[in-house]
């Protein structure tokens, strides 16, 4: 019985084993408690409240340069409540869920036409005149010439390398026509500022001379190129600025010499509409006869005012051109932007209207009549 005794008190007893386990059972069921307790109050406190706004303190993941994967987001524990089936009975008359409408316009205001009414304005007759013309005569100095008066035209060759000489250039009472290189630079601006000052303008074509020491620049025309070359290069001239009325040869005595180079410039400038004017650097030149059979505007210079670049050689040929054009009614002569020429120019072309003679374009002045004769008797 003893035995027995001690048994019970073992596992009965404050320190035997049901008494222990009793502890630990109470310990673990007050500890769950708590915990719940603990969690539903800082649940009100930090957790999503009615805002809906969470708390974030320095120092947490959210407020450092880390975040939370989206994996990680705890899923939907409970299941939403199934939607209530709706039953529409036959018969039933369904609101109008459509969108509205547009309202419709309002009248229009009294004095005002509607949309449908309002004309688009339209080319005037100058614009489409102007349009209909070749390109040398569409892009012409538009000046008044007197009927019966000599005409004069001043060629300045080489612009659009020395910026200062070609503003100078263009600063001559116009209209003086004005002859770019191509391979200038701001040949875009410079003649467009020309033109807008009523100067006609010119692309100077560099072209093969006799000479091996003579360099007209670069893609300038030879005679060993085949046609599909010149025409290339003859492009890209013409595409580097717009509004010209033609072309004129720089150097070139060699090219200008033979006939069939210069069919292949000819044939392509008839296409364009573009006049040519021969600067004559060769006495060989067959180029004014071949534009003028091919039925382009030709002309051709008579006078070159700076061979003898002095004051008095200058002055000279001017005095050779005044006699030249009251001889034939016209004369051309071509220059270029030395200092000493563009000096004798801006005296000389003031006294032209006190000598009777006119300053003309050279679209004014190509064979056979020019732009002149219609401008005059608008």
């Amino acid at each position: 019985m003893a035995n027995k005794q001690n048994i019970v008190e073992r596992l009965t007893g404050p320190g035997g084993f049901f008494g222990t386990a009793g502890l630990i059972l109470g310990a673990a069921v007050t500890g769950v408690v708590l915990g719940v307790a603990i969690a539903w109050l800082f649940g009100i406190g930090m957790g999503d409240g009615a805002g809906g706004q969470s708390v974030t303190y320095p120092g947490s993941r959210e407020a450092s340069s880390e975040f939370e994967p989206a994996s990680r987001t705890t899923p939907r524990t409970t299941p939403r409540a199934p939607l209530p089936k709706l039953t529409i009975k036959p018969g039933t008359e369904l609101p109008d869920t459509r969108l509205p409408s547009q309202p419709s316009p309002p009248p229009p205001r009294a004095g005002v036409p509607p949309v449908s009414s309002v004309s688009v304005p339209q080319p005037n007759e100058t614009s489409k005149r102007l349009a209909a013309l070749p390109a040398w005569r569409a892009n012409a100095a538009r000046v008044a010439l007197i009927p019966g008066m000599p005409m004069i035209g001043i060629v300045i060759d080489d612009l659009g390398l020395d910026h200062g000489r070609t503003e100078r250039a263009m600063r001559l009472p116009a209209p003086v026509t004005l002859a770019f290189l191509p391979y200038g630079r701001r040949l875009k601006a410079e003649t467009g500022r020309a033109r807008a000052t009523g100067h006609e303008i010119l692309v100077h074509m560099p072209m093969e001379a006799t000479g091996a020491w003579a360099d007209p620049g670069p893609n300038a025309l030879t005679i060993a190129m085949g046609a599909a070359e010149i025409r290339a290069r003859l492009d890209w001239a013409l595409a580097r600025f717009p509004g010209f009325v033609g072309i004129n040869n720089h150097m070139g005595s060699k090219f200008t010499s033979n006939a069939a180079a210069m069919d292949v410039v000819l044939n392509e400038l008839k296409a364009r509409g573009l006049l040519f004017l021969d600067s004559r650097t060769a006495t060989t030149t067959v180029a004014f006869s071949r534009a003028r059979s091919a039925g382009i505007p030709p002309a051709t210079r008579q006078v070159f005012l700076d061979r003898d670049l002095t004051p008095q050689g200058v002055a000279r040929q001017l005095a050779e051109l005044e006699s030249r054009a009251r001889a034939k009614g016209r004369a051309i002569a071509i220059g270029h932007p030395h200092d000493v020429t563009l000096d004798a120019l801006e005296a000389w072309l003031a006294t032209l209207k006190g000598k009777g003679l006119q300053l003309a374009p050279v679209s004014a002045l190509v064979e056979g009549g020019g732009v002149a004769t219609a401008v005059r008797r608008q």
